[in-house]
């Protein structure tokens, strides 16, 4: 049976049994005999201490331990980070290769690699970190937007702000997957159900002000529209009333000419009534016509005398005037008398009362002659 001498100054050294009786002689201990045993999350591995020299920050994390505990890495992700250690190459496990069309094993895929993506920066191994970059963007088109948001959000919980990649690389999702804040607050990734049970206080500031920001949209949103409603009645009442105005000039315009017409039956309705008046005593006595034509005319002279020295004429006197106008215009010719009105040049200054062309409608005279 072979035993092993340790050396309490150097643990590299052994002390191998002689065969011919000799002293031994130091022997160096095989690289491949220091191992470290790493922990991950679901699966342990073990690797060559010499190996993890080229993650110089995980080296100096073991380099007084045989055994580390990384619990923040799976196992397939830690099978991808020691296989680089040790071919240079980014290889995943065989067992995450097949039923690649199924969405669930794209998605584990995908987490895989931003853990490893994540585990590299970490580690500070940097060109490991550069062939995680690149399968994550391989893998990106396979997925909708918001799934790869989704992966993003669990696998990396608490990003590095000096990630300047992921950080382009989040936008760049963002912009496909959300038109605006509203749709990303609405949407499943911001569900309570699939938000961590721990989060940073950036992010739960940030999600306060994005919902406050939100709210205070809405409640501007509403207030601008009740504005608008308001505006929108307000023109609607002053066009009603402009259109209600309207209608009642047209009515009073036509409550006017309806006056008018009816104050124009009213004089010729009177004229009438003079011209039966006096007819009798025309056709009784023609002898008196020419005298009545003469008090008449003077009444007449009279009327315009008093409207001149006054400048207007009381409502009565204005229509006994318009009465003789008419009358005397009516009768001009009859009865073998002259009755026509005194000329205007005879009343300087005035305008005729009223010019009135013969009413149809007035009683026929008898014809001189035949009275």
């Amino acid at each position: 049976m072979i035993q092993v001498a340790m050396d309490g100054s150097s643990s590299s050294e052994h002390k191998l049994p002689s065969t011919t009786g000799e002293a031994p002689s130091p022997v160096k201990m095989s690289p491949y005999s220091d191992v470290v045993t790493l922990y991950f999350a679901d699966q342990v591995l073990v690797v060559h201490r010499f190996v993890l020299e080229k993650a110089p920050k995980l080296h100096d994390m073991v380099s007084t331990r045989t055994q580390h505990r990384i619990s923040d890495i799976s196992g397939a992700a830690g099978h991808i980070l020691i296989n680089y250690l040790y071919k240079g190459l980014y290889e995943m496990l065989p067992l995450l290769e097949y039923d690649r069309t199924t969405a669930e094993r794209r998605i584990n895929m995908l987490q895989c690699s931003f853990e490893v993506y994540e585990a590299a920066r970490k580690y500070q191994i940097h060109d490991l970190a550069k062939e995680a970059t690149i399968d994550i963007e391989g893998r990106t088109g396979d997925l909708e937007p918001s799934e790869v948001l989704a992966v993003l959000k669990q696998a990396c919980p608490l990003p590095d702000t000096s990630d300047v990649w992921l950080r382009g690389y989040m936008r760049t999702l963002l912009d496909i997957a959300y038109t605006s804040i509203e749709a990303f607050l609405a949407s499943d990734i911001m569900a309570p159900e699939n938000c961590e049970r721990t989060i940073s206080i950036t992010e739960m500031l940030l999600r306060t002000m994005i919902s406050s920001t939100n709210e205070k949209h809405e409640l501007e949103r509403q207030v601008r529209e009740a504005a608008e409603a308001a505006e929108a009645r307000r023109k609607a009442a002053e066009a009603a009333e402009a259109v209600e105005a309207e209608r009642m000039a047209v009515e009073a315009e036509r409550m006017a000419v309806e006056a008018e017409r009816m104050a124009a039956e009213a004089e010729r309705m009177a004229a009438e009534a003079v011209l039966d008046a006096i007819e009798p005593e025309l056709e009784a006595n023609p002898a008196e016509q020419q005298g009545l034509i003469d008090d008449l005319r003077a009444e007449r002279a009279q009327l315009l005398k008093r409207k001149e020295k006054k400048g207007r004429l009381l409502k009565r006197d204005k229509a006994r005037l318009r009465e003789l106008d008419v009358w005397l215009l009516s009768t001009k010719g009859e009865y073998g008398i002259e009755c026509e009105p005194e000329p205007e040049s005879e009343q300087p200054g005035l305008q005729p009362a009223l010019e009135v062309e013969p009413d149809p409608w007035r009683p026929a005279f008898p014809e001189p002659g035949n009275c």
